[in-house]
């Protein structure tokens, strides 16, 4: 008995070692990012910088109807024995590529309204190069997949930095030598994409280039089944994402679609943390419950990433002032709602770690109604609050949807696996809210740091068991 303990601490602080490996790049590569916002905000207008913004939410979007969610498919059979890897990849690029040729038509179909809706006006070129983009963003994204998937942490971090490098690079060129608007950061972007896909391809197994190439209508069958019910639920995580800015763009003006794609950026310090979080946890995840890993291990996991993201977020709100010189002065005005979008990436990670019964019970419909849910009420607030408030009501919108997306997730997860406490998150997204309501109502600094001291007592106190027991792990090897 005391053997299978020691065998599951040890696949514990494997999971810590894979963390490390996998954030050490997403770390030094979100430094290297925040060194485009003091350039970006100091160079561009808030009009101009929301323009760019909105191109960003436009490649998202086709990216996830060209995937067809078969990039989860690709995730999920990648460690099935029974499937060749390379198989796999041909034939989970397959459907995805030709269906890029569909996207495509519509960019050429319907440029001109995608273009005035995006940029308010006409821009044949950006156009142009973005259905050139569109084949690119798929073969990164299954490219970075099968590093991912295969653990390779050091790699994957070391890909990271040199990403970021190349992006910072190539914007700050087109900034000096061509144009101090939002069409210098669209073909920075869609340049940036290309070069760096071409380095990732370096360094991925290309077995499925040397083997012949086929399409096996069985895989893809298997691929469709599992991933085809994951779109209608990932294109409504997009809406979640994305209707605050379709509603700023619509109800209010470039200026203040700007100023919250700024607030975003700083919101980008604790995004990090979360991308290295969820690409190295899902994998280990699903290989835990493979080996029927006990569940009070995946409730440990879930209290520290509880604690750090909570840690995190006052960490970032106490020390907001110092934080706000990386923005040119126009954009300095918005810590009141960057307070409110920093819940996104919260509650987002934390939930990863609670929802994980909806998966291993294969009911991913309950994705699709957690997420219908969490957008109704964007939509609402968002109607009900940017006429008058602006970017801070799509904000405070954003913020209410991500608190009820992970109660959704946690409390139909927990439904259908086990039913570990809930108390711990609700303390600690209350102690969150107060935060948000102090900046909006109170502005009493004394409150603000009463709360940062309440946060992180509880939150030591939750992990410091975990801490022990890894530590005893370490000392009897």
């Amino acid at each position: 008995m005391k053997k299978d303990t020691v065998q599951q601490e040890k696949k514990q602080l494997s999971l810590i070692r894979q963390l490390r490996d996998f954030g050490i790049g997403p770390i030094i590569g979100m430094m290297i990012s925040m060194l485009t916002v003091p350039v970006t905000t100091r160079l561009l207008s808030p009009e101009e910088y929301g323009k760019s913004s909105l191109f960003t939410l436009f490649q998202s979007l086709f990216l996830i109807i060209g995937l067809l969610g078969i990039d989860q498919g690709y995730v999920r059979f990648y460690n099935d024995k029974k499937i060749e890897k390379d198989k796999l990849l041909q034939n989970s690029l397959f459907l995805p590529f030709c269906f890029s040729v569909f996207l495509i038509l519509v960019c050429i179909l319907f440029f001109k309204p995608i273009s005035v809706f995006l940029f308010g006006s006409l821009e044949v070129g950006l156009m142009i190069s973005f259905c050139f983009f569109i084949p690119i963003l798929l073969l990164n994204r299954f490219f970075l997949l099968q590093i991912r998937m295969d653990l390779r942490g050091k790699l994957y971090s070391l890909l990271n930095v040199v990403s970021q490098i190349i992006n910072f690079l190539i914007l700050l060129l087109f900034l000096i030598f061509y144009q101090k608007s939002f069409r210098s950061i669209v073909y920075a972007t869609i340049v940036g994409m290309i070069v760096n896909t071409a380095v990732i391809f370096v360094f991925i197994d290309k077995s499925f280039i040397k083997s012949k190439i086929s399409v096996s209508k069985e895989l893809q069958k298997q691929l469709l089944k599992f991933s085809l019910p994951l779109v209608p639920a990932t294109l409504l995580s997009w809406l979640l994402n994305s209707f605050d800015k379709i509603g700023l763009r619509t109800w209010s003006s470039f200026e203040e679609l700007g100023l919250y794609a700024a607030a975003f950026k700083i919101v980008a310090l604790l995004n990090v943390f979360q991308n290295i979080f969820t690409t190295t946890w899902v994998p280990i995840a699903y290989r835990w419950n493979e080996e029927n890993v006990p569940k009070e291990k995946f409730e440990q996991v879930s209290t520290v990433v509880l604690s750090i993201m909570t840690c995190l977020f006052s960490f970032i709100v106490v020390f907001r002032d110092f934080i706000m010189l990386f923005l040119g002065n126009e954009y300095r005005n918005t810590s009141s709602i960057f307070v409110f979008l920093l819940f996104v990436p919260v509650m987002y990670t934390i939930s990863e770690t609670t929802c994980l019964g909806i998966s291993f019970s294969k009911k991913t419909m309950y994705n699709l109604y957690v997420s219908i849910l969490a957008v109704v009420l964007n939509l609402i607030g968002n109607y009900l609050l940017i006429p008058t408030y602006g970017a801070l009501g799509a904000a405070v919108s954003t913020c209410v949807s991500y608190v009820a997306f992970f109660w959704g997730r946690t409390l139909f997860s927990r439904r259908h696996w086990f039913k570990f406490k809930l108390s711990k998150y609700l303390i600690n997204q209350i102690l969150l809210l107060i935060f948000g309501v102090n900046m909006l109502v109170w502005k009493n600094k004394l409150v603000e740091i009463f709360i940062f001291i309440l946060v992180l007592c509880y939150n030591i106190k939750l992990v410091y068991p975990i801490i022990i027991d890894i530590k005893g792990v370490k000392n009897e090897n």
